[in-house]
């Protein structure tokens, strides 16, 4: 169920984004060239607000897949994940954001993966473990889904500067947004990347006795 509202959601973000969509380098002709320095003010402001929420929601998801690839047996994974979340903070770049997006992926297709597999067992202690990581899963995803007004916000600020902006004014602004740009383009899909996660994890708690926390049931209901 969650995954399929959220993948109608992502989609329709993703066609108000065409809508609002940031010009991309190719198409940056024209332009005013009345300055912009008070829009760039707000566009920032909105991508540095974005960007936050974007690495606190990532902070939340890395804690809860270190608990759970801790709980089936993934003792590596468990520790890479802690430490990144424990490395991502406020100050993050666009390039920190891909890697710990890029392990959050990884990790959810590892935890994934181990629990299809009939082979994997866990323990009263692991089964405390897998606990505390739904709760924090849900956390996770929730904050996710809670981007949205911040993104519409960036978007809407972006659009309207780079609208009124020169053409070298374009150029510069397209890269001190591109975290905004960032963000805006790969939340959706993340969100419902997770999603099927907490689907995965939250079927198999249900199957092995293992109580599901409140807000990984909140999330399952979430809408982006």
């Amino acid at each position: 169920m969650l995954k399929k509202v959220i993948s109608i959601a992502a989609l329709s973000l993703l066609a108000a984004g065409q809508a609002h969509a940031l010009p991309s380098l190719g198409s940056l002709t024209g332009g005013s060239s009345s300055s912009s320095s008070g829009a760039t003010a707000d566009a920032s402001g909105a991508q540095d607000q974005l960007s936050k929420a974007y690495v606190a929601a990532g902070r939340e998801v890395l804690v809860a897949q270190s608990y759970l690839a801790d709980a089936v047996g993934l003792k590596e994974l468990s520790a890479k994940a802690k430490a990144t979340a424990d490395a991502l903070t406020d100050g993050a770049t666009k390039g920190n954001l891909e890697d710990s997006d890029k392990l959050q992926s990884e990790a959810s297709a590892a935890i994934e993966a181990k629990l299809k597999d009939s082979n994997t067992k866990i323990d009263a202690a692991g089964k405390q473990s897998y606990a505390e990581g739904m709760k924090h899963l849900g956390l996770g995803v929730l904050r996710y889904v809670g981007l949205r007004p911040s993104l519409i916000a960036f978007k809407d600020a972006a659009q309207s500067q780079l609208t009124s902006a020169s053409v070298m004014e374009k150029l510069t602004l397209t890269n001190k947004l591109s975290t905004g740009t960032y963000i805006a383009s790969e939340a959706p899909g993340h969100v419902t990347r997770l999603g099927s996660t907490l689907q995965a994890a939250t079927a198999y708690a249900k199957s092995n006795e293992i109580p599901v926390p409140k807000d990984a049931t909140a999330a399952l209901s979430a809408k982006f």
